[in-house]
Protein backbone atom coordinates (compact mmCIF):
# COMPACT_ATOMS: atom_id res chain seq x y z
CA UNK A 1 0.00 0.00 0.00
CA UNK A 2 1.58 3.29 -0.53
CA UNK A 3 1.72 6.45 1.56
CA UNK A 4 -0.69 8.30 0.08
CA UNK A 5 -3.27 5.02 0.79
CA UNK A 6 -2.14 4.68 4.14
CA UNK A 7 -2.97 8.48 4.78
CA UNK A 8 -6.92 8.01 3.33
CA UNK A 9 -7.70 4.56 5.28
CA UNK A 10 -5.19 4.38 8.32
CA UNK A 11 -5.22 7.45 10.91
CA UNK A 12 -2.56 5.57 12.78
CA UNK A 13 -0.15 5.73 9.77
CA UNK A 14 -0.92 9.40 9.12
CA UNK A 15 -0.04 9.68 12.64
CA UNK A 16 3.13 7.56 12.37
CA UNK A 17 4.55 9.43 9.17
CA UNK A 18 3.56 12.25 10.77
CA UNK A 19 5.91 11.44 14.08
CA UNK A 20 8.29 10.25 11.69
CA UNK A 21 8.97 13.84 10.07
CA UNK A 22 8.10 16.03 12.57
CA UNK A 23 8.98 15.37 16.07
CA UNK A 24 6.67 17.70 17.68
CA UNK A 25 3.12 17.73 17.22
CA UNK A 26 1.20 19.80 15.12
CA UNK A 27 -2.54 20.12 13.35
CA UNK A 28 -2.97 18.10 10.22
CA UNK A 29 -3.08 20.21 7.07
CA UNK A 30 -6.42 21.38 5.75
CA UNK A 31 -6.58 19.99 2.35
CA UNK A 32 -5.75 16.64 3.83
CA UNK A 33 -9.57 16.89 6.08
CA UNK A 34 -11.45 18.04 2.99
CA UNK A 35 -9.91 15.31 1.30
CA UNK A 36 -11.26 12.87 4.06
CA UNK A 37 -14.88 14.89 3.84
CA UNK A 38 -14.99 14.46 0.43
CA UNK A 39 -14.26 10.82 0.34
CA UNK A 40 -17.26 10.35 2.97
CA UNK A 41 -19.60 11.92 0.98
CA UNK A 42 -18.70 9.98 -2.04
CA UNK A 43 -19.03 6.91 0.16
CA UNK A 44 -22.38 7.87 1.24
CA UNK A 45 -23.47 8.83 -2.46
CA UNK A 46 -22.31 5.30 -3.00
CA UNK A 47 -24.09 3.63 -0.77
CA UNK A 48 -27.62 5.76 -1.90
CA UNK A 49 -26.80 4.85 -5.19
CA UNK A 50 -26.68 0.93 -4.01
CA UNK A 51 -29.56 1.27 -1.83
CA UNK A 52 -32.06 2.94 -4.94
CA UNK A 53 -30.53 0.12 -7.52
CA UNK A 54 -31.30 -2.48 -5.41
CA UNK A 55 -34.77 -0.89 -4.33
CA UNK A 56 -35.45 -0.64 -8.04
CA UNK A 57 -33.74 -4.09 -9.07
CA UNK A 58 -36.01 -5.70 -6.34
CA UNK A 59 -39.26 -4.10 -7.25
CA UNK A 60 -38.95 -4.99 -11.35
CA UNK A 61 -36.73 -8.15 -10.71
CA UNK A 62 -37.75 -9.83 -7.57
CA UNK A 63 -36.48 -13.10 -9.08
CA UNK A 64 -32.66 -11.77 -8.38
CA UNK A 65 -33.43 -12.10 -5.38
CA UNK A 66 -35.01 -15.65 -5.07
CA UNK A 67 -38.57 -13.61 -4.37
CA UNK A 68 -40.53 -14.75 -7.50
CA UNK A 69 -40.44 -18.37 -7.03
CA UNK A 70 -42.03 -17.38 -3.07
CA UNK A 71 -45.03 -15.20 -5.25
CA UNK A 72 -45.46 -17.90 -7.79
CA UNK A 73 -45.78 -20.47 -4.57
CA UNK A 74 -48.03 -18.27 -3.37
CA UNK A 75 -50.45 -17.48 -6.56
CA UNK A 76 -50.14 -21.61 -6.81
CA UNK A 77 -51.61 -22.04 -3.69
CA UNK A 78 -54.27 -19.53 -4.22
CA UNK A 79 -54.79 -21.25 -7.52
CA UNK A 80 -54.70 -24.95 -5.74
CA UNK A 81 -57.31 -22.87 -3.15
CA UNK A 82 -59.46 -21.97 -6.03
CA UNK A 83 -59.58 -24.66 -8.06
CA UNK A 84 -60.94 -27.12 -5.17
CA UNK A 85 -63.10 -24.88 -4.15
CA UNK A 86 -64.53 -24.28 -7.76
CA UNK A 87 -64.29 -28.46 -7.98
CA UNK A 88 -66.18 -28.34 -4.52
CA UNK A 89 -68.83 -26.35 -6.39
CA UNK A 90 -69.05 -28.89 -9.08
CA UNK A 91 -68.67 -31.30 -6.69
CA UNK A 92 -72.45 -29.81 -5.15
CA UNK A 93 -73.68 -28.90 -8.71
CA UNK A 94 -73.20 -32.49 -9.89
CA UNK A 95 -74.89 -33.49 -6.71
CA UNK A 96 -77.63 -31.55 -7.13
CA UNK A 97 -77.80 -32.63 -10.66
CA UNK A 98 -78.52 -36.21 -10.07
CA UNK A 99 -80.73 -35.79 -7.15
CA UNK A 100 -83.18 -33.76 -9.69
CA UNK A 101 -82.58 -36.35 -12.29
CA UNK A 102 -83.86 -38.78 -9.45
CA UNK A 103 -86.85 -36.96 -8.73
CA UNK A 104 -87.55 -36.40 -12.25
CA UNK A 105 -87.16 -40.12 -13.00
CA UNK A 106 -89.36 -40.74 -9.84
CA UNK A 107 -91.15 -37.99 -10.88
CA UNK A 108 -91.80 -40.03 -14.41
CA UNK A 109 -92.34 -43.46 -12.73
CA UNK A 110 -95.09 -41.88 -11.03
CA UNK A 111 -96.29 -40.67 -14.18
CA UNK A 112 -95.91 -44.05 -15.48
CA UNK A 113 -97.58 -45.72 -13.05
CA UNK A 114 -100.56 -43.16 -13.13
CA UNK A 115 -100.90 -44.02 -16.54
CA UNK A 116 -100.87 -47.82 -16.64
CA UNK A 117 -103.71 -47.49 -13.75
CA UNK A 118 -105.14 -45.32 -15.22
CA UNK A 119 -105.23 -47.41 -18.15
CA UNK A 120 -106.03 -50.67 -16.03
CA UNK A 121 -108.85 -48.75 -14.41
CA UNK A 122 -110.89 -47.82 -18.14
CA UNK A 123 -110.09 -51.74 -19.06
CA UNK A 124 -111.67 -52.26 -15.91
CA UNK A 125 -114.88 -50.17 -16.00
CA UNK A 126 -115.14 -51.14 -20.04
CA UNK A 127 -115.21 -54.87 -19.33
CA UNK A 128 -117.21 -54.08 -15.67
CA UNK A 129 -119.53 -52.24 -18.24
CA UNK A 130 -120.21 -54.82 -20.80
CA UNK A 131 -120.79 -57.44 -17.88
CA UNK A 132 -123.23 -55.84 -16.34
CA UNK A 133 -124.88 -54.56 -19.83
CA UNK A 134 -124.74 -58.49 -20.29
CA UNK A 135 -125.81 -59.15 -16.69
CA UNK A 136 -129.19 -56.56 -17.62
CA UNK A 137 -129.64 -58.07 -21.20
CA UNK A 138 -130.11 -61.74 -18.92
CA UNK A 139 -131.97 -60.63 -16.66
CA UNK A 140 -134.35 -58.36 -18.94
CA UNK A 141 -134.69 -61.61 -21.48
CA UNK A 142 -135.38 -64.08 -18.46
CA UNK A 143 -138.01 -61.22 -16.84
CA UNK A 144 -139.80 -61.15 -20.62
CA UNK A 145 -140.14 -64.87 -20.29
CA UNK A 146 -141.14 -65.06 -17.24
CA UNK A 147 -143.85 -62.89 -17.54
CA UNK A 148 -144.55 -64.38 -20.99
CA UNK A 149 -145.21 -67.81 -19.08
CA UNK A 150 -147.44 -66.20 -16.62
CA UNK A 151 -149.03 -64.46 -19.29
CA UNK A 152 -149.62 -67.65 -20.56
CA UNK A 153 -150.79 -69.53 -17.90
CA UNK A 154 -153.09 -66.83 -16.83
CA UNK A 155 -155.14 -67.26 -20.29
CA UNK A 156 -154.83 -70.92 -19.59
CA UNK A 157 -156.03 -70.53 -16.22
CA UNK A 158 -158.63 -68.17 -17.37
CA UNK A 159 -159.58 -70.07 -20.08
CA UNK A 160 -159.96 -73.32 -18.27
CA UNK A 161 -161.97 -71.39 -15.60
CA UNK A 162 -164.07 -70.85 -18.52
CA UNK A 163 -164.48 -74.21 -19.24
CA UNK A 164 -164.96 -75.29 -16.00
CA UNK A 165 -167.49 -72.92 -15.26
CA UNK A 166 -169.44 -74.30 -18.56
CA UNK A 167 -168.49 -77.91 -17.24
CA UNK A 168 -170.27 -77.38 -14.05
CA UNK A 169 -173.11 -75.37 -15.59
CA UNK A 170 -173.89 -78.25 -17.94
CA UNK A 171 -173.32 -80.80 -15.07
CA UNK A 172 -175.92 -78.73 -12.89
CA UNK A 173 -178.46 -79.20 -15.85
CA UNK A 174 -177.49 -82.58 -16.55
CA UNK A 175 -178.15 -83.53 -12.85
CA UNK A 176 -180.98 -81.11 -12.58
CA UNK A 177 -182.48 -83.27 -16.33
CA UNK A 178 -181.35 -86.53 -14.27
CA UNK A 179 -183.47 -85.79 -11.21
CA UNK A 180 -186.61 -84.88 -13.09
CA UNK A 181 -186.01 -88.15 -14.95
CA UNK A 182 -185.84 -90.38 -11.94
CA UNK A 183 -189.14 -88.52 -10.74
CA UNK A 184 -190.59 -89.21 -13.66
CA UNK A 185 -188.91 -92.66 -14.08
CA UNK A 186 -190.52 -92.97 -10.14
CA UNK A 187 -193.80 -91.82 -10.66
CA UNK A 188 -194.02 -94.49 -13.83
CA UNK A 189 -192.86 -97.22 -12.19
CA UNK A 190 -191.34 -98.11 -8.33
CA UNK A 191 -189.60 -101.04 -9.21
CA UNK A 192 -186.57 -100.55 -7.37
CA UNK A 193 -183.14 -100.14 -8.92
CA UNK A 194 -179.76 -101.84 -7.58
CA UNK A 195 -176.88 -99.69 -6.24
CA UNK A 196 -174.02 -100.79 -8.35
CA UNK A 197 -170.75 -99.87 -6.55
CA UNK A 198 -167.71 -98.73 -9.00
CA UNK A 199 -164.23 -100.45 -8.64
CA UNK A 200 -161.60 -98.42 -8.87
CA UNK A 201 -158.84 -99.39 -11.47
CA UNK A 202 -156.08 -97.70 -9.64
CA UNK A 203 -155.28 -96.06 -12.90
CA UNK A 204 -153.33 -93.04 -13.14
CA UNK A 205 -155.81 -89.89 -13.72
CA UNK A 206 -153.18 -86.65 -12.36
CA UNK A 207 -149.72 -87.38 -11.60
CA UNK A 208 -147.39 -84.19 -11.09
CA UNK A 209 -144.04 -83.38 -9.85
CA UNK A 210 -144.48 -80.07 -11.06
CA UNK A 211 -141.38 -79.70 -12.78
CA UNK A 212 -142.43 -76.89 -15.22
CA UNK A 213 -144.50 -75.18 -12.14
CA UNK A 214 -148.17 -75.30 -12.01
CA UNK A 215 -149.94 -76.74 -15.17
CA UNK A 216 -153.28 -74.24 -15.47
CA UNK A 217 -154.47 -77.35 -17.53
CA UNK A 218 -154.35 -79.70 -14.60
CA UNK A 219 -154.70 -77.44 -11.39
CA UNK A 220 -156.93 -74.13 -10.36
CA UNK A 221 -155.19 -71.59 -7.88
CA UNK A 222 -156.12 -68.43 -6.39
CA UNK A 223 -152.62 -66.93 -7.76
CA UNK A 224 -149.47 -67.82 -9.20
CA UNK A 225 -147.71 -65.94 -6.69
CA UNK A 226 -149.10 -68.25 -4.04
CA UNK A 227 -146.70 -70.69 -5.59
CA UNK A 228 -142.59 -70.39 -6.01
CA UNK A 229 -140.33 -73.10 -7.11
CA UNK A 230 -138.25 -75.28 -4.40
CA UNK A 231 -134.47 -75.58 -4.91
CA UNK A 232 -134.77 -79.34 -4.37
CA UNK A 233 -137.86 -79.53 -6.62
CA UNK A 234 -141.60 -79.44 -6.45
CA UNK A 235 -143.13 -76.11 -5.25
CA UNK A 236 -143.03 -74.65 -2.03
CA UNK A 237 -145.88 -72.10 -0.77
CA UNK A 238 -145.88 -68.48 -0.18
CA UNK A 239 -148.60 -68.06 1.95
CA UNK A 240 -150.94 -69.77 4.79
CA UNK A 241 -153.77 -71.24 3.22
CA UNK A 242 -151.93 -71.75 -0.20
CA UNK A 243 -154.03 -73.98 -2.41
CA UNK A 244 -154.42 -76.30 -5.88
CA UNK A 245 -157.47 -77.88 -6.72
CA UNK A 246 -157.81 -80.50 -9.69
CA UNK A 247 -159.49 -79.00 -13.28
CA UNK A 248 -161.19 -82.15 -13.16
CA UNK A 249 -164.48 -82.15 -11.30
CA UNK A 250 -165.86 -85.59 -11.25
CA UNK A 251 -163.60 -87.45 -8.41
CA UNK A 252 -165.92 -90.34 -6.72
CA UNK A 253 -163.67 -93.45 -6.10
CA UNK A 254 -159.84 -92.88 -6.16
CA UNK A 255 -157.13 -92.61 -4.58
CA UNK A 256 -155.47 -89.40 -3.75
CA UNK A 257 -151.66 -89.47 -3.02
CA UNK A 258 -149.47 -86.29 -1.45
CA UNK A 259 -145.56 -85.99 -0.54
CA UNK A 260 -144.96 -82.95 1.62
CA UNK A 261 -142.08 -81.53 3.43
CA UNK A 262 -143.57 -80.16 6.47
CA UNK A 263 -142.33 -77.55 8.95
CA UNK A 264 -140.64 -77.69 11.80
CA UNK A 265 -143.41 -76.60 14.25
CA UNK A 266 -147.24 -76.97 15.14
CA UNK A 267 -149.37 -76.46 12.23
CA UNK A 268 -152.29 -77.95 10.28
CA UNK A 269 -151.94 -79.67 6.65
CA UNK A 270 -155.54 -80.31 4.59
CA UNK A 271 -156.55 -82.38 1.36
CA UNK A 272 -159.80 -81.85 -0.38
CA UNK A 273 -161.82 -84.80 -0.64
CA UNK A 274 -164.72 -82.89 -2.73
CA UNK A 275 -165.62 -79.89 -3.61
CA UNK A 276 -168.87 -80.35 -5.62
CA UNK A 277 -171.54 -78.58 -7.04
CA UNK A 278 -174.28 -79.81 -4.24
CA UNK A 279 -172.10 -77.99 -1.50
CA UNK A 280 -171.28 -81.18 0.27
CA UNK A 281 -167.47 -80.25 0.11
CA UNK A 282 -165.52 -82.78 2.51
CA UNK A 283 -161.39 -82.39 3.45
CA UNK A 284 -159.10 -84.51 5.82
CA UNK A 285 -156.74 -82.50 7.84
CA UNK A 286 -153.58 -83.62 9.45
CA UNK A 287 -152.41 -82.23 12.87
CA UNK A 288 -148.63 -82.03 13.24
CA UNK A 289 -146.78 -81.05 16.76
CA UNK A 290 -143.45 -80.35 14.40
CA UNK A 291 -141.88 -83.75 14.90
CA UNK A 292 -145.23 -86.09 14.58
CA UNK A 293 -148.51 -86.51 13.70
CA UNK A 294 -150.76 -86.55 16.38
CA UNK A 295 -154.09 -86.17 14.54
CA UNK A 296 -156.17 -86.64 11.94
CA UNK A 297 -160.31 -85.51 11.11
CA UNK A 298 -162.49 -85.41 8.25
CA UNK A 299 -164.03 -81.89 8.26
CA UNK A 300 -167.23 -80.67 6.38
CA UNK A 301 -166.56 -76.70 5.14
CA UNK A 302 -168.00 -74.10 3.28
CA UNK A 303 -166.03 -72.18 0.25
CA UNK A 304 -166.08 -68.72 2.00
CA UNK A 305 -164.07 -70.51 4.39
CA UNK A 306 -161.83 -72.71 1.99
CA UNK A 307 -160.97 -69.14 -0.13
CA UNK A 308 -160.35 -66.95 3.07
CA UNK A 309 -157.59 -65.83 5.13
CA UNK A 310 -155.77 -69.31 6.09
CA UNK A 311 -158.07 -71.27 4.63
CA UNK A 312 -159.51 -74.56 6.57
CA UNK A 313 -155.93 -74.46 8.40
CA UNK A 314 -157.23 -72.08 11.28
CA UNK A 315 -161.00 -72.50 10.62
CA UNK A 316 -163.01 -74.49 13.52
CA UNK A 317 -165.09 -76.62 10.72
CA UNK A 318 -167.42 -78.95 11.73
CA UNK A 319 -165.75 -82.55 12.37
CA UNK A 320 -167.26 -86.02 11.20
CA UNK A 321 -164.19 -87.56 12.89
CA UNK A 322 -161.25 -86.22 14.83
CA UNK A 323 -158.87 -88.78 16.02
CA UNK A 324 -155.85 -88.54 17.94
CA UNK A 325 -152.34 -90.48 16.83
CA UNK A 326 -148.55 -90.37 17.04
CA UNK A 327 -146.95 -91.39 14.26
CA UNK A 328 -143.70 -90.28 14.23
CA UNK A 329 -141.35 -88.25 11.09
CA UNK A 330 -138.84 -90.70 10.19
CA UNK A 331 -137.47 -88.49 6.81
CA UNK A 332 -137.37 -84.92 5.40
CA UNK A 333 -140.99 -85.52 3.75
CA UNK A 334 -144.35 -87.50 4.82
CA UNK A 335 -146.58 -89.21 2.21
CA UNK A 336 -150.14 -88.99 2.96
CA UNK A 337 -152.68 -91.11 1.38
CA UNK A 338 -156.21 -91.05 1.14
CA UNK A 339 -158.63 -93.55 -0.49
CA UNK A 340 -162.20 -93.18 -1.41
CA UNK A 341 -164.29 -96.43 -2.02
CA UNK A 342 -168.06 -95.45 -2.29
CA UNK A 343 -168.85 -94.18 1.40
CA UNK A 344 -165.11 -95.67 3.03
CA UNK A 345 -162.70 -93.47 3.33
CA UNK A 346 -159.27 -94.86 4.15
CA UNK A 347 -156.60 -92.50 5.21
CA UNK A 348 -152.98 -93.63 5.38
CA UNK A 349 -149.60 -91.61 6.76
CA UNK A 350 -146.26 -93.20 5.70
CA UNK A 351 -148.05 -96.08 4.53
CA UNK A 352 -149.54 -96.67 7.78
CA UNK A 353 -152.91 -96.67 8.51
CA UNK A 354 -154.14 -93.86 10.75
CA UNK A 355 -158.58 -93.70 10.22
CA UNK A 356 -160.93 -95.58 8.08
CA UNK A 357 -164.36 -94.15 8.35
CA UNK A 358 -167.47 -94.84 6.42
CA UNK A 359 -169.68 -91.66 5.50
CA UNK A 360 -174.10 -92.21 5.90
CA UNK A 361 -174.06 -91.10 2.47
CA UNK A 362 -171.36 -91.58 -0.53
CA UNK A 363 -169.85 -88.29 -1.59
CA UNK A 364 -170.80 -86.39 -4.63
CA UNK A 365 -168.76 -85.79 -7.35
CA UNK A 366 -166.02 -83.02 -7.35
CA UNK A 367 -162.38 -81.52 -7.37
CA UNK A 368 -159.76 -82.63 -5.30
CA UNK A 369 -157.12 -81.03 -3.85
CA UNK A 370 -154.60 -79.76 -1.20
CA UNK A 371 -153.93 -76.84 0.70
CA UNK A 372 -150.72 -75.72 3.22
CA UNK A 373 -149.22 -73.32 5.60
CA UNK A 374 -146.72 -70.86 4.22
CA UNK A 375 -143.24 -72.44 3.58
CA UNK A 376 -144.56 -75.91 2.62
CA UNK A 377 -142.78 -78.04 0.32
CA UNK A 378 -144.96 -79.62 -2.33
CA UNK A 379 -143.17 -82.80 -4.04
CA UNK A 380 -145.37 -84.80 -5.80
CA UNK A 381 -149.63 -85.18 -5.99
CA UNK A 382 -150.58 -88.42 -7.34
CA UNK A 383 -154.33 -89.20 -8.27
CA UNK A 384 -155.70 -92.90 -9.31
CA UNK A 385 -158.92 -93.47 -10.65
Amino acid sequence: MSQKRQYLFDDTAISEDTTRHSTPSSPPPKNRRRGFRWMAWMMLGILTLGLGTGTAILVARPDIYGLEFRGNLTLTAGAISQTESALQNTAQANAQVSRDNFATSTALSGQIGNVVAQQTGIAQDQLNTQTAVAIQNEQQATQAAVNFQNTQVAANQQATQIALDFAMTQSALNQSATQNALDFATQVASIPTPTITPIPTNTPSLQDSFIGGVDASQWRFASVADWGFHAGGGLISTRDGSWLITQQSDYTQYRFDAVIQPLAQVGNYVMILNIGANGDNLAVRFAYDGAQMVGVSIITFVIDDFLGDGGLLTVANPEAINLPLTIPKTRQNIALSIAVNNQTITIMIDAATALTYTLETPISPGAVGIQLPKDTVLETILVLR
